[in-house]
């Protein structure tokens, strides 16, 4: 339903199987009353797998999800040093503002109020009328290690995932905080090349004498823009 309403009859089913096989999460449950639009839904949706669509250039939606790139043991999309940059790279810090220790699960259409609730306290007990007046029915905490730039993921407020079951908020939340172990950044890299076919969510090495990239980084696509025109082809990358 939700790519129908896109308009869009070409998607990429094959990146929604990859995802799950990686995963083993046993899905997600999501409802909205007020007529969310497709992209909100898609936006709601894919975080909680840690995860972004992006239109390929015949149009259709793929899928992809962030991973640690270092991680990567397969054949790399591109290898490419500072001699192929069209101007020098600009490096910024990935800060990660919503980074946190806790993530909520199973989470609620509607907060209910006490007088949608019967009164009979056998038939209804406590700790069921606290989750069905909660936004949501449990939370999990990461204790996992974090670089000293995301101290603040200590104090912030849970990530609002999709997921139906404990044990898959867990497993995505402590995934996400092994990431963040270390320190991240973006890179964004501009070559002329019009037959670069790179792709978002591929991983590539890049090297480079500044920004701790002279023994060459692994890196993720976060993002590609093309000139036509041009032939340029700017790489968000991140790593």
């Amino acid at each position: 339903a939700i790519f129908s309403a896109t308009g869009k009859t070409a998607w990429s089913s094959a990146d929604g199987a990859a995802i799950d096989a990686a995963t083993g999460y046993a899905g997600i449950g999501y409802f909205d009353a007020n007529g969310a639009t497709a992209r909100e839904a898609l936006a709601a949706i894919l975080p909680s797998y840690g995860a972004w669509w992006w239109q390929d250039s015949d149009g259709a939606l793929r899928f992809s999800r962030i991973v640690a790139p270092e991680s990567y043991g397969g054949t790399l999309a591109f290898d490419m040093d500072r001699g192929e940059v069209v101007e020098d790279v600009v490096s910024l810090p990935d800060t990660a503002p919503n980074l946190t220790r806790r993530m909520a699960y199973r989470l609620n259409a509607q907060a209910l109020g006490a007088s949608d609730l019967v009164t009979d306290m056998v038939d209804l007990p406590q700790a069921r009328r606290d989750e069905l007046m909660g936004y949501w029915r449990g939370q999990v905490y990461g204790a996992g290690a974090l670089a000293s730039r995301y101290q603040h993921a200590d104090s912030a407020d849970p990530f609002l995932s999709c997921f139906w079951r404990e044990q898959d908020a867990q497993a995505e939340l402590d995934r996400v905080l092994a990431i963040y172990s270390v320190p991240r950044a973006l890179y964004h890299w501009r070559v002329i090349d019009a037959t670069l076919t790179v792709k978002p969510g591929q991983i590539g090495r890049i090297t480079h004498p500044r920004f701790g990239l002279a023994a060459g980084k692994k890196v993720l696509v976060r993002g590609v823009t093309r000139n036509p025109a041009t032939g340029d082809v700017t790489l968000t990358l991140w790593g």
